[in-house]
């Protein structure tokens, strides 16, 4: 039940993130004529994870991975991390002002009219009611969860760059780089994801436009009034998204190799910080700077490359299911053909 799930789940610094019981190099046997058996010794396994929020420390013979930091779980690229968390136990508000932060957000009431939330990692808003005339909420690599409705007013705009999962939504205007996940109707508001999903029993989408890569499932679309509403699927160019792939995959693999001479750069100085004169500690302080930015670049690149090949992937099973009724003044379009 996507409206209903803890979505955020909470690190205290020192606490137990994994465990690697180190090989052995195994116990020799014997075979039925007696000779002797030599053992294959057991093979070592790296733990995968981010140095700067965790840690590996011995205890009773195993290998145990702790946080560095309070925050949040996350598996990001093959490595487990431990990323910045801001739990907020009311509303943003006045007594906040609007939220920027580098991490995850979890909001135990709302976004009050006006007022915005940006963040890097996931955004959870858990009031029942949902959001009214908030004016943007926007996950730059996660996903948003709204455990109530959006009343947009026609000004609340929701970005995600995963998924967004909200129940209902009112003249809004939402984009993920994912999927939108809508458990009840959408109401004039315009919606553009990789796939547009509503409850295949009672999901209803009346007015706005709703625009996919792969998908569009709704169980009606329209009304008696017959309201315009369109259902569309951007068919992609093939040509031109690998064209695009080639020249993200080419700025990546420029930044990884810069990244490797900035990192030996690091490592010489690190740990001897307090020795450095003037010009060296400036040289490190910047040199730290540009793997930091370099490596969000690569994050950023990195995801856009994925979600492009997934896309070439599902090419040619693009669909718009409607599975219960369509009202006249459904507008429904797939590549160049469309129809009413």
């Amino acid at each position: 039940d996507y409206f209903d799930m803890n979505f955020i789940f909470e690190i205290q610094e020192g606490m137990w993130l994994g465990e690697k019981i180190p090989p052995t190099p195994g116990i020799p046997g014997t075979a039925v004529d007696g000779t002797l058996i030599i053992p294959k010794p057991g093979r070592d396994a790296q733990l995968k994870y981010n140095r700067q929020s965790a840690y590996e420390v011995e205890e009773d013979g195993k290998i145990i991975l702790r946080s560095r930091i309070n925050g949040v779980l996350e598996h990001v690229q093959g490595l487990i991390s431990v990323n910045r968390h801001l739990p907020i136990d009311g509303d943003v508000g006045l007594e906040t002002g609007n939220i920027n932060f580098d991490g995850s957000v979890s909001v135990n009431g709302t976004v009050l009219s006006g007022y915005s939330i940006v963040a890097k990692g996931d955004i959870s808003i858990e009031a029942p009611e949902g959001v009214s005339g908030a004016k943007l909420i926007k996950s730059v690599d996660g996903d948003v969860f709204i455990r109530g409705g959006i009343f947009g007013l026609g000004e609340t705009v929701v970005e995600a760059g995963g998924n967004i999962f909200v129940k209902h939504v009112n003249e809004a205007n939402i984009k993920a780089a994912g999927d939108i996940t809508i458990g009840f109707y959408s109401m004039g508001s315009n919606l553009n994801a990789s796939s547009i999903i509503f409850d295949n029993r009672k999901g209803k989408i009346v007015g706005g436009t709703a625009i996919a890569r792969k998908s569009i499932e709704v169980a009606i679309s329209g009304n008696r009034l017959e309201r315009r509403t369109e259902l569309i699927i951007n068919s992609m160019n093939k040509q031109d998204v690998m064209l695009m792939i080639q020249e993200r995959a080419a700025t990546l693999k420029k930044l990884q190799e810069e990244n490797i001479q900035i990192e030996s750069t690091v490592t010489r100085y690190m740990g001897i910080e307090n020795s450095l004169n003037q010009n060296q500690l400036v040289a490190y302080e910047q040199a730290k700077q540009i793997l930091n930015r370099n490596k969000k670049i690569m994050e950023s690149l990195d995801r856009e490359i994925k979600q492009m090949m997934e896309d070439l992937r599902a090419s040619g099973n693009e669909e718009i299911h409607v599975s219960k009724e369509a009202y006249p003044g459904t507008y429904i379009q797939i590549g160049k053909k469309s129809s009413i």
